[in-house]
Parts: structure tokens; sequence; C-alpha cells
């Protein structure tokens, strides 16, 4: 049986995705999340389309909230069988973060061919 979030295979099937996640950081207090997610429907000819935007709702991002184990999942939602915490995904989400801010700052300092004075 398909889950709610498995992918969809024949026309008519709904499937919910997760379509953005924002994490706030407010200076000085609790971050969160904020879950945004949409309705997908599968149609003849084999695509998804989006049948609704569903309410967004928020995490607290809290210590218990980061030291409760889950399974890691692939790219298609397969357990990996390893198990992480918020705490080592939020670690590895920053440092992911961290090395694109880097790569802009490099590629801002380096200055364009044909532009060196």
């Amino acid at each position: 049986m398909r889950g709610k979030y498995d992918k969809t295979v024949a026309p008519g099937q709904v499937r919910t995705r997760s379509q953005k996640q924002t994490i706030v950081i407010p200076s000085g207090g609790i971050p969160s999340i904020e879950i945004c997610e949409q309705q997908m429907v599968k149609i003849d000819g084999g695509d998804e389309v989006v049948l609704r935007e569903t309410p967004a709702f928020s995490v607290t991002i809290t210590a218990e909230e980061l030291a409760e184990p889950f399974p890691e999942l692939d790219m298609d939602d397969v357990p990996t069988g390893r198990n992480l915490t918020g705490y080592e995904a939020m670690i590895a989400y920053r440092s992911f973060i961290r090395k694109c801010q880097k790569r802009r700052d490099e590629a801002q300092s380096t200055p364009a061919p044909g532009t060196e004075v």
C-alpha cells in the first residue's frame, strides 16, 4: 500500500511533498523550521501537477528535538540503515550553507576575465 509521501504511479494518485523549508534563526531567540507542503496528483501522460497547497506548519528546534534519532532516507525516501539526530542534520545543513557562502564570497572577490586592472 502506498503511503502519504510515496511517489505516484497511476493517474489519479495523490501524494504530499515538502515544497519548501525555511529555517528561522532569530537573534537571541529559539530557532524553528517552517515546512510548506503541496499535494500532487498524477495525471494522464505521467506528469504530476499541484493539486493544492496545504497549510504550513512549524517545528521549534529545541534540545529535545535535536537529540531525537530518526532514520536517514536517501533521495528516493528509502532508509539507508543509518540513524541521525536533528543535531547532526543541522550541523550538516549549516556546513553546507557555509560552503555555499564561501564559494559566493570567492566568486565575488575574483575579477571576471578581462576586467583585471
